[in-house]
């Protein structure tokens, strides 16, 4: 999923920059295949997402819906925005589209094997796209996804995208 839209345009910076491609690289990290990064710049992507995801909880001052139907209609626009990013017109679409990903990659691992059955690349890669802050945590990984999984029985993914992962187990212990 995330190589798909990466590839094409690896491609033409592979064929305009030829041997200096790995440098191009260097700048433009985000357009680099997985494959094709070196260690050292995912784990400098993630900082980044991390950081840019804990202001996005601070500027988060709307509770999430509590219904468990609640439609995307009823959240308010930083809801909206903590969970995807603009343009204001693709918005919700945007984010009906990652739900619908986030399901089936939920269905997936549970069909073929659950959380046990992956590798620790596989569970940080789930746990970034859900939104969860991996970095300095190595033992808790799997039990974050577990958590994640059993919550997401009774409660929305889009609601679990607007909480924090201690949020989760407050209300799974009630």
């Amino acid at each position: 999923m995330h190589d798909i839209k990466r590839v094409p345009i690896f491609g033409i910076i592979l064929i305009i920059f030829g041997e200096f491609t790995p440098l191009v690289a260097l700048l433009v990290s985000g357009v680099v295949p997985w494959t094709c990064r070196v260690p050292k710049h995912i784990h400098k992507d993630r900082v980044k997402l991390e950081n840019r995801r804990e202001e996005s909880f601070r500027n988060l001052t709307d509770p999430p819906p509590t219904v468990i139907s609640a439609s995307l209609e009823s959240f308010s626009r930083k809801q909206l925005l903590h969970i995807s990013l603009p343009p204001k017109a693709l918005l919700r679409w945007r984010i009906r589209k990652r739900v619908f990903y986030l399901e089936l990659d939920d269905y997936l691992i549970g069909k073929d094997g659950g959380v046990r059955a992956m590798s620790l690349e596989e569970v940080r890669m789930a746990l970034v796209e859900r939104g969860i802050d991996i970095l300095g945590k190595t033992e808790q990984l799997r039990s974050l996804l577990r958590l994640w999984l059993q919550t997401r029985s009774t409660t929305p993914i889009t609601t679990l995208c607007l909480t924090r992962q201690s949020v989760w187990a407050t209300k799974e212990g009630r």
